[in-house]
Order: structure tokens, then C-alpha cells, then sequence
């Protein structure tokens, strides 16, 4: 919750917006802001003035993928 995993490991999260602001005021009722609710709350609200994420944090947005392919010039 406030920086680098101490062992070699990954997390795969899949999850929805919604369910991601729920699990995100639960912890922060529990325990208040911590590092990884700021980046995620950040992430998730765009905000492009808010810090970038934690170096150790990737997030992937299904939601900005592309539903198309890309040109195909061998055709």
C-alpha cells in the first residue's frame, strides 16, 4: 500500500472502475489515503496535474483498447 513489494512478485488486478472505487474507499475508510489508493484514484479520474504512478505500478485500462485492427498494406 505505500511503495515497493519487498519480494519479486506480480499482481494481476481485473476489475471495473466501480468495484475499483469501492475497494478503494474501503481501504481508505479503514486506514485513510495510502500511496497506492492516491495513484489509483488519480489514474482513475485522469487527472493530468496528479503525480504519475509509483514506478513498481502499471495500469492498463481495458477500456482504452482499440476494438479494430490496423492497416493491412499487403493486401
Amino acid at each position: 500500500m505505500d511503495g515497493v513489494p519487498g519480494d519479486d512478485i506480480t499482481h494481476l488486478l481485473a476489475i471495473n472502475d466501480g468495484r475499483l472505487y469501492e475497494w478503494i474507499e474501503a481501504r481508505e475508510k479503514s486506514g485513510g489515503p495510502r500511496n497506492l489508493t492516491l495513484a489509483l484514484r488519480s489514474f482513475l479520474s485522469h487527472d493530468d496535474e496528479g503525480e504519475d504512478a509509483p514506478a513498481h505500478v502499471q495500469f492498463i485500462s481495458l477500456n482504452h483498447r482499440s476494438l479494430v485492427g490496423g492497416e493491412n498494406s499487403s493486401r
